[in-house]
């Protein structure tokens, strides 16, 4: 392969790792952080009506699809991707109503919010992942041990969550 080549698929496999892999620890860890300073209560999902769309499902189609927009720098692709946001928010796109049906008020907006500011970690991700693809320079050691770096803090992030979950649930009993 020539080096230009090389950079090219060695930054386009980045890209997608950062957009998926990195993605699916750093998004579900933030909005756990956010729920938690929120203090949402965890509730489970619904056994009975249909399915939804899983949403690490959504969530790595659309970093990939935005992540693919940003790297070939296309015209317009950040009031795109808040577009896209405010579509999900619109369509209530697995809205806290539907699978916490008990939810109102206050908490209703703070998971609405929570979704939001989740959302734009998505794209933010998305955004980085295009860039990734896009640079003309190798990616190095030095993003791979960033990239490492963050998958860690994300599980560390949501192991701490769950145990001080289960603590409350041990105290509250």
């Amino acid at each position: 392969m020539e080096p230009n080549t090389q950079y090219i698929v060695v930054n386009l496999v980045a890209g997608t790792l950062t957009a998926t892999v990195v993605g699916s620890f750093l998004v579900p860890a933030f909005q756990g952080l956010v729920d938690a300073s929120a203090r949402l209560p965890r509730h489970s999902e619904p056994q009975t009506g249909p399915k939804k769309v899983p949403v690490t499902i959504t969530g790595n189609v659309e970093r990939l699809f935005f992540g693919l927009l940003v790297a070939i720098d296309l015209q317009g692709v950040a009031p795109s991707m808040v577009a896209w946001i405010g579509i999900k928010m619109i369509a209530h796109w697995n809205s806290p109503q539907a699978s916490v049906p008990e939810a109102s008020g206050p908490e209703l907006r703070a998971r609405r919010f929570s979704a939001l500011l989740t959302g734009l970690v998505s794209m933010g991700v998305a955004a980085v992942s295009g860039k990734i693809a896009r640079s003309s320079v190798a990616v190095g050691p030095t993003f791979w041990f960033s990239g490492g770096v963050i998958v860690i803090v994300s599980v560390l992030s949501l192991v701490t969550l769950h145990r001080v979950r289960r603590f409350k649930q041990r105290s509250a009993a």
